[in-house]
Formats: structure tokens, C-alpha cells, sequence
């Protein structure tokens, strides 16, 4: 009750003392605090899917081959910040890679080998498979398949592929020296995907097998 008591008597000598020296007493009101909003860390549920054919930014989600691209397919995306690139006369591109994401799908093709022998044979003849390359066994969606990882410090031809305009011949190395590509012997036709990325760390490799991992071919 003591302690009531000071602050009442406190509040009306500040009272008087303002009266005293003509001020109305009156105060501006300060502005109302806005309220924090939540921003979410990541992307609360998979976004829509659909073709990739234009530059911007991609979502969590299921994404597909682009019209009239054999053997169609789909691969999903569980991570956030990829952004697509243009479909090109090269097969199609899709996402690219960026600070949040070193390792991408950047593109597939289909190759002029007809089986997994051939292009073994066109890479050797190439000087990709040196000795430094690392090749695996492996399946994509049940569909026998061979990956290709190589590191070169210039750009060198790598293997031909069928276009719009005709055979031409892909190159690796350059800007991203450590380059994976998967020949994936489909009954449809063969098709290759053609990966990028910056290093052998263990999220660039969980990245790389997540995607072949969910490709899915219809």
C-alpha cells in the first residue's frame, strides 16, 4: 500500500509541475507496432507441376517432359529455388543450378548411340574415359542406365546427339569442371541426362541421387 501510495502522490506533482508551465498536457501517440509476420522457411506443401519451357522460377512439385520430347517423363523437385532455362534446339533444358542448389538437372538429350555399348564406345573414342571417370551401373526407374562423371578443366566434345537441325556434338568442362551424365536405355528410345555441379560433397551427391531417383517414365 506504501508503494501505491508514492506513485499517486509522484503523478500528480508531474501533473502540477506541467499546469504550472502552460503546457496542455498532452502527448502524440506513437505509431501502432506492426505485427511480425511468419515467414516460411520453406515451402509448406509441393507446388504445381507441369512442362518446363520458360525462364523463372520453379517450386516444389512434379514436373514433365515437354510436348512431343520421347520417352516422356516426369522427375520431382523437393527442394525450393531452382529456376528453369529455355528449351533449346539441343533437346530441352530444365533447372538450373544456383547458390542453394550446386547440382541440377540442366538438360536431356537424345543421343546418336543406340545402346549402352555404343556410347561407352563414342566416349572412349572422345578421351572421356581416361581412366579418371567415374562410371556406375545403375537403373532409372527400372530402366537399365549408366552414369557418367567427369572432370575436366577445359571444354572437350563429349557425344552426339540427335536435334532439331540434325546431329551435333555436346561439350563438357569449362566453368563447371565436374560434370555427371546418365545413358538411360529406354525402350522408347534411348535418352541421356545430362547433370552439372561444383563438387563431390555429400549434398550435391544426395541431390544428384534424389532426382534419378524420382524420375518416373510413362
Amino acid at each position: 500500500m506504501a508503494r501505491r501510495s508514492t506513485h499517486t502522490l509522484v503523478a500528480c506533482l508531474v501533473a502540477a509541475a506541467v499546469a504550472a508551465c502552460g503546457w496542455d498536457g498532452a502527448s502524440p501517440s506513437p505509431p501502432p507496432t506492426e505485427r511480425p509476420t511468419d515467414a516460411p522457411a520453406a515451402t509448406p506443401s509441393m507446388g504445381p507441376g507441369g512442362p518446363l519451357e520458360a525462364i523463372g522460377p520453379v517450386g516444389r512439385g512434379t514436373y514433365e517432359t515437354p510436348e512431343g520430347f520421347e520417352p516422356w517423363f516426369s522427375f520431382v523437385l523437393r527442394a525450393d529455388d531452382w529456376r528453369t532455362i529455355v528449351v533449346d534446339e539441343l533437346g530441352f533444358n530444365l533447372v538450373t543450378p544456383n547458390a542453394a542448389r550446386m547440382e541440377a538437372l540442366i538438360g536431356a538429350a537424345r543421343p546418336v548411340a543406340a545402346t549402352l555399348d555404343d556410347f561407352d564406345a563414342e566416349l572412349a573414342a572422345a578421351g572421356l574415359l581416361d581412366g579418371t571417370a567415374i562410371v556406375e551401373e545403375l537403373a532409372v526407374d527400372g530402366v537399365p542406365a549408366r552414369s557418367y562423371s567427369v572432370e575436366l578443366d577445359e571444354a572437350t566434345d563429349g557425344f552426339r546427339m540427335t536435334t532439331t537441325g540434325g546431329e551435333v556434338v555436346t561439350s563438357f568442362g569449362g566453368p563447371l569442371p565436374q560434370n555427371r551424365f546418365v545413358y538411360v536405355a529406354h525402350p522408347d528410345g534411348a535418352v541421356v541426362l545430362v547433370f552439372a555441379g561444383t563438387g563431390e560433397d555429400a549434398e550435391p551427391r544426395f541431390a544428384f541421387d534424389q532426382l534419378v531417383a524420382s524420375i518416373d517414365f510413362r
